[in-house]
């Protein structure tokens, strides 16, 4: 009921402050919840995306998970991205917890649709901010603030291959996200971007083979073949040519 209240500074401006709610139910639930909560509201409410969370646990701890899953719009952040607040775990999970794979459901959530939250025990008790290093929730967190700005969009789906593009915006330029579910080799195909004649390189990845990416540049149509570790993910920025 926060939501109700104009809120005023010590020096009494008013402002709007973010404001999130839990209400632990499927897509169109949620969904009726906010719209209950606008109607008493100035709508400067979000929600915990549960439904997105149930599938990345299937990602993560699924090996055969169909990717395709992911596109079904059955999601509170592919619905309604600017109310939605994404997670792969919270306190609430603790008898319900990823325990394969976590940084697959982190990869997504620092790149897509939605405000992402990151658990504190997976940061500091799991120990996967791996800090200096391009293959942990750090250098996600980078990713994401310098680069996941604009449009998404899904780039091309199939059961084991995830690619996404955000478009950028004047302070974030953009990235292309790959997910790949295979566990035993490597992964990418050709997809068309936003960018021609674009270099690429990656910023943050992980997956069972931890070497790092090469970069990739785009053809005149902007299109360029985009792998990911297996079992794995790879961020890639737009580098200055």
């Amino acid at each position: 009921m926060l939501a109700k209240y104009q809120y005023q500074k010590k020096d009494r401006r008013e402002f709007s402050p973010f404001v999130v709610g839990e209400y632990w139910a499927g897509p169109n639930d949620i969904e009726g919840w906010l719209d209950g909560v606008a109607a008493l509201t100035d709508r400067q409410i979000a929600a915990f995306d549960f439904p997105l969370r149930y599938k990345l646990k299937d990602v993560c701890d699924t090996p055969k998970y169909d990717l395709r899953n992911l596109t079904d719009g059955s999601s509170v952040s592919a619905a309604r991205p600017f109310n939605a607040v994404t997670f792969v775990e919270n306190h609430d999970m603790r008898e319900n917890e990823v325990v394969n794979d976590k940084m697959l459901g982190s990869s997504f959530i620092l790149t897509q649709d939605g405000y992402p939250c990151v658990f504190w025990w997976d940061y500091y008790n799991c120990q996967l901010a791996r800090p200096g290093s391009s293959n942990g929730i750090d250098a996600l967190i980078a990713a994401h603030h310098a680069f996941a700005g604009g449009e998404s969009c899904i780039l091309h789906v199939d059961p084991d291959l995830y690619i996404s593009q955000r478009a950028g915006t004047e302070s974030q330029p953009g990235l292309v996200y790959v997910l790949n579910n295979l566990g035993n080799r490597w992964r990418g195909t050709s997809v068309k971007t936003k960018w021609p004649n674009q270099r690429f390189k990656p910023v943050a990845w992980d997956g069972k083979d931890s070497a790092p990416p090469d970069e990739r540049t785009t053809d005149g149509n902007g299109n360029a073949e985009f792998p990911a570790p297996p079992r794995g993910y790879c961020v890639y920025a737009p580098a200055k040519n």
